[in-house]
């Protein structure tokens, strides 16, 4: 699933909340939804979402141990998102034949995790650093995929699509993202990641 190029991040709400969301972000064009697995709740939330996702692709997100892997691989995800690179982690969703995105923020950060292997990398804080960062890391790096994460949401978005980001992650302002009023945003935004990665 290394392709997705809008993902949504469920984080926090409950696991009705999540499902509703979920079935929104799918409808509206979101490629991949995401659970941050950091309490109970959490992965009640995910296996509820991996319930009703139709072979759709469920990420877990937030993931910080092997163990984690196994709980998430086991209950069918696809995708394991992390704030950090662990090599650990990486071997084992080579194992299991996960996608694993690690988070990176340095130069230095993001040349370690490509020389491992990692092939999706996830630059965040996104919002804090800004577009203008993303394009920056363009040009040592300007065949790697980064998908630009945390402070993403409409008013930015294609901010970063034009500084280069190959794909966006919506988490604080996702019940924004997906509502009704926005579907024409989301679907330009949908259209222009799309014919750029023709």
């Amino acid at each position: 699933m290394g392709g997705a190029q809008l993902i949504a991040i469920l984080r926090g709400f409950s696991a009705e909340q999540s499902v509703e969301l979920a079935l929104r972000a799918w409808d509206v064009g979101f490629d991949l939804v995401e659970v941050p697995v950091q309490s109970e709740q959490a992965w009640q939330s995910l296996q509820d979402i991996l319930r009703v996702a139709e072979g759709r692709p469920v990420g877990a997100g937030t993931v910080l141990s092997v163990e984690q892997v196994h709980r998430a691989h086991s209950l069918g995800c696809g995708v394991i998102i992390a704030p950090n690179f662990s090599a650990d982690i990486l071997e084992e969703c080579r194992v299991r034949d996960l996608d694993y995105w690690p988070g990176v923020m340095t130069p230095t950060e993001i040349a370690a995790a490509a020389a491992a292997g990692a092939t999706t990398l996830k630059v965040f804080p996104a919002g804090s650093l800004g577009p203008a960062y993303l394009r920056e890391l363009r040009g040592p790096f300007p065949d790697l995929r980064l998908v630009a994460v945390g402070g993403v949401s409409l008013a930015n978005a294609q901010e970063f699509v034009q500084a280069g980001a190959d794909a966006l992650a919506f988490g604080s302002s996702i019940t924004e993202a997906v509502a009704p009023e926005n579907l024409s945003v989301i679907s330009a935004l949908v259209d222009t990641l799309r014919r750029r990665d023709r």
